[in-house]
């Protein structure tokens, strides 16, 4: 969608179909992302508490563009639940796999032995392999009294530096340079503010309705994916 009016017109369509079909209506499962939470300051290596569905979002203050695209995201789905639909909210964190994504661009620099932590390394990183983010979907879908808000994340929430040790030890390269935050928008482009930023974010959804995660660590989880590139 090009502008916020296309993305206004499409929701009020939606809207439409779903009061016709009400009760009928199949569930709704709402993409969004760990951003509607706001970046949080990355101010030591100490994570900061990890935030999870309940904590409280001021739907009406956007601190910047991608925070106010997951609420406005949100806000136009939760039009469905007076409709009587049933809407699960999906808040993704970063998905890893071996294809797409940040992280195959993340490792180039690891394998021309230019890797480490970008920015100062505290940032927050919540994450999510690619395989337990499919299971968790077919987990929800599969489970008819699931509603409202979901993080899917994996339980082990690290810091960038961390990030970085772990990728430089599967595959035995050194991570010890940091990469400056100019040189990464120009390597990521959109996507850096995913490094840049952090979320400190906890599944207590999954974890509460007895989601197992493949891979809830981050070692294993890189072992598993980058052993595929």
């Amino acid at each position: 969608m090009n502008s916020k009016d296309e993305f206004n017109q499409w929701c009020g369509r939606l809207h439409k179909i779903l009061f016709i079909l009400g009760q009928k209506s199949p569930p709704l499962y709402n993409a969004s992302a760990l951003s509607i939470y706001g970046s949080q300051p990355a101010v030591s290596e100490k994570l900061l508490p990890a935030v999870d569905e309940n904590t409280s979002l001021d739907w009406d203050h956007y601190p910047d563009f991608l925070t106010g695209m997951c609420r406005d995201s949100e806000k136009a789905a939760k039009s469905a639940i007076d409709c009587g639909v049933r809407v699960t909210f999906l808040r993704f964190g970063v998905v890893l796999a071996s294809e797409g994504g940040v992280l195959p661009r993340m490792v180039k620099p690891f394998q021309l032995f230019m890797g480490g932590p970008v920015g100062s390394g505290h940032q927050a990183f919540s994450w999510i392999t690619i395989d337990d983010a499919l299971r968790a979907i077919d987990f929800l879908i599969a489970n008819p009294n699931v509603s409202g808000p979901v993080n899917l994340v994996a339980p082990e929430c690290v810091t960038q530096r961390q990030l970085a040790k772990e990728i430089g030890k599967v595959i035995n390269r050194p991570a010890v340079l940091t990469m400056p935050a100019p040189i990464l928008k120009f390597i990521l482009g959109e996507m850096s503010y995913l490094l840049l930023e952090g979320q400190c974010l906890c599944p207590r959804r999954l974890l509460e309705l007895g989601f197992k995660f493949n891979y809830p660590k981050i070692e294993p989880a890189l072992k598993h994916i980058l052993l595929q590139l």
